[in-house]
């Protein structure tokens, strides 16, 4: 996909990469499909892998070291490490510099709980280094959770999401 999005688009045209969509939606199949994959990788990988080595959120025991089995925060994990191995996929082709000017990787979660964002966005950046989040995903200002409800119309929620975005 990346070859032929970057041979036939133009030059100037972005490429805005998400993983899935509503993969927090529990009535959808791809939220199921990415949960019991997130599972299974903690389940076969001796909790080597940064998805399950670090250990889940706890405000109990922050200082705990007891890598994570909560399936809801390894799913979350799980969407945004998929994006971040997809986004330098494509740079392989597009090249590193391209991260965040063609290649957008779009970090999606339902906003509604803005907790799972800044607990998987810490996460992101404990896994894969400082400043991750920014080098690897399209920055943005969270929407208002009314915003489908306000906006109405497709047109407005992008225009919505131009004026929101932080560059």
């Amino acid at each position: 996909m990346a070859n032929l999005l970057h041979d036939q688009l133009p030059k100037d045209a972005a490429v805005y990469i998400e993983h899935s969509n509503e993969v927090w939606n529990f009535g959808f199949s791809q939220y199921t499909y990415n949960k019991l994959n997130a599972v299974d990788v903690c389940k076969t990988t001796d909790n080597k892998d940064p998805m399950c080595s670090i250990p889940c959120p706890d405000k109990h025991s922050p200082n705990s070291t007891t890598p994570c089995i909560d399936s809801e925060v390894l799913a979350q994990r799980r969407h945004l490490q998929r994006l971040h191995e997809t986004v330098r996929e494509f740079a392989v082709v597009f090249g590193e510099e391209e991260i965040n000017k063609r290649i957008r990787g779009i970090y999606a979660e339902w906003t509604r709980f803005p907790d799972h964002y800044n607990q998987t966005l810490t996460w992101f950046e404990q896994a894969y280094g400082h400043g991750a989040a920014s080098k690897y995903l399209l920055p943005w200002r969270r929407l208002p959770t009314s915003t489908t409800t306000t906006l109405g119309t497709a047109s407005r929620l992008c225009l919505q999401m131009r004026r929101s975005r932080t560059l």
